[in-house]
């Protein structure tokens, strides 16, 4: 068993690391990692995913930070923790033709200014009661994301299918069933982790007061 200080250095790590500008395409590989995540992404590099088997990684599957971007085609995601996929910052995650199944929070995560795009997959078994299997968040003041989903299936997802909050640009396909719920971190600050395993606050809106609700009937504002 690995001591408290290698475990918390394999939990920064990942099995497959680009950064820079660096490039990397995996086909028809199978990646996992022990404690940190299967994929990590940041600065301005790029990895592209086919026919790759994502299974168990101790952190999230495929993550991608700052400006880089991250193509999954003819994938398979399993059992990851807590995310499948995340996307933050103005990373560009593409997603066509891939599984991504039981996933312990979230089958994909993006927020800032990330953009999403995901056709043709299938999307099962996220297990969190409150989070969504999909959850888009661009929720400061310069924040601008985007969604795009198009003929893809969702599936016994526990905590609903697909959550958007604030500036997001959305193109969700009308033959797409999802149940779409409201984030929880849209009306409260919710903690998330920079590229270094730090917790962040990433603060949004409050829900008005009472008081203040009344005042807003009183004037005539909804």
């Amino acid at each position: 068993m690995a001591s408290p200080e290698r475990a918390a250095k394999r939990s920064l790590g990942a099995a497959v690391y680009v950064r820079g500008k660096g490039r990397v395409q995996l086909h028809c590989c199978s990646i996992t990692s022990e404690s940190g995540f299967g994929v990590w992404v940041i600065q301005k590099g790029r990895a592209h995913l086919a026919t790759c088997d994502l299974s168990g990684s101790g952190r999230s599957a495929v993550v991608s930070f700052d400006q880089s971007a991250v193509r999954c085609e003819d994938c398979t995601i399993t059992d990851a923790t807590p995310h499948a996929l995340c996307a933050r910052g103005r990373a560009q995650l593409v997603v066509r033709r891939t599984i991504i199944a039981n996933a312990s929070d979230r089958a994909i995560y993006c927020y800032h200014s990330a953009s999403l795009d995901v056709s043709d997959s299938h999307i099962s078994g996220t297990r969190s009661p409150t989070a969504a299997a999909v959850q888009i968040e661009a929720l400061r003041p310069d924040d601008a994301a985007s969604v795009a989903i198009a003929r893809t299936v969702f599936v016994s997802n526990v905590g609903g299918d697909l959550s958007v909050a604030g500036n997001v640009l959305r193109q969700v396909g009308s033959e797409v069933r999802a149940v779409e719920v409201q984030a929880a971190s849209a009306w409260a600050a919710s903690a998330v982790r920079d590229e270094h395993g730090q917790l962040q606050q990433l603060h949004a809106r409050r829900p008005p007061s009472a008081a203040a609700d009344a005042t807003r009937r009183l004037r005539g504002v909804t």
